[in-house]
């Protein structure tokens, strides 16, 4: 469902690689679907934990939170 959502906000949003996200989720879809078998346990260690890192150039300056009000 998040996808959906984050798909409005791409390329980028208050820093934030959005088509960079969506990759990761994708993966992450993939990894869920090859190991249909896998115990909770094991998801920890299966899916790779995203790396946010804001880039002050991705800010596009028409964010909402961004607004001095």
């Amino acid at each position: 469902k998040a996808e959906e959502v984050l798909k409005a906000y791409r390329p980028a949003y208050l820093g934030i690689d959005i088509g960079r996200l969506l990759l990761h989720a994708e993966l992450c879809q993939q990894i869920v679907e090859n190991n249909p078998e896998a115990p909770e346990e094991a998801w920890a260690s299966l899916i790779p934990f995203p790396q946010l890192e804001l880039d002050p150039a991705l800010v596009r300056g028409d964010e909402p939170e961004l607004d001095d009000q």
